[in-house]
């Protein structure tokens, strides 16, 4: 009945769903599953709310942020998905969690990742409303913990994101040294159109710096890996 209550009028039921929560330790995985079924049926509005009360039920769990962060970028409410986002970002020890060492296995730091995770979101909706250096910042969050956990896909990723927001925000030369390490991973990782994109990147960056040789042949390496 809570859920239920919740999911018809989410701002007068909290309490009723605090109270099933507290009497049905399940509440937390039908939630999920809810939500889940939702997104499976392309219905935003049943999903959005679903992950509203895990968020505000469990406000400790940075993973279920994004997915609602998603859910209001579907909507066309990138505003409230920024506000996850950083709201998730406020709550975790963030200088514990940069302080992980290299070489740290996920699994025996799982918050690492998800404070990662977080940033890598909070970096995208900054991104996307076009507050570039703060988009920077939260990628470096995302970059520095993602490399001392070996997860290389969202590294390259980060980076790359990272650098593009750097000449947006006017940095260029710090975006061309970005992006150059974008680069590098992708083409560790043999990722032929991500590792396109990044050499265009890194020419945009470099032509920005009025660095006109080494952008035309970054744009170069980038039309023959597009083809």
């Amino acid at each position: 009945v809570g859920l239920r209550d919740f999911l018809t009028s989410p701002d007068d039921a909290i309490q009723g769903l605090q109270l099933a929560r507290s009497m049905a330790s399940e509440a937390e995985s039908e939630l999920l599953a809810v939500a889940l079924a939702a997104r499976e049926g392309d219905n935003t509005a049943l999903e959005l709310r679903a992950l509203q009360a895990l968020v505000r039920l469990h406000p400790e769990r940075g993973d279920y942020r994004p997915r609602l962060a998603d859910a209001y970028e579907v909507l066309d409410d990138l505003e409230s998905a920024r506000a996850v986002c950083i709201e998730g970002m406020g709550r975790a020890e963030r200088d514990t969690l940069l302080a992980v060492a290299p070489g740290t296995a996920p699994h025996h730091v799982p918050e690492a990742l998800v404070f990662a995770d977080l940033a890598f979101c909070t970096g995208y909706y900054h991104f996307q409303l076009e507050t570039w250096e703060l988009a920077a910042l939260a990628y470096e969050d995302a970059i520095e913990i993602y490399e001392a956990l070996g997860r290389r896909q969202e590294l390259g990723e980060s980076l790359n994101n990272a650098g593009v927001a750097m000449v947006q925000a006017e940095r260029p030369l710090m975006a061309a040294s970005v992006l150059r390490r974008a680069v590098d991973v992708r083409l560790e990782l043999s990722q032929p159109l991500p590792l396109a994109n990044s050499r265009y990147n890194l020419g945009y960056a470099l032509a920005a710096a009025n660095k006109l040789a080494p952008a035309r042949m970054s744009f170069r390496r980038a039309a023959d890996d597009y083809r």
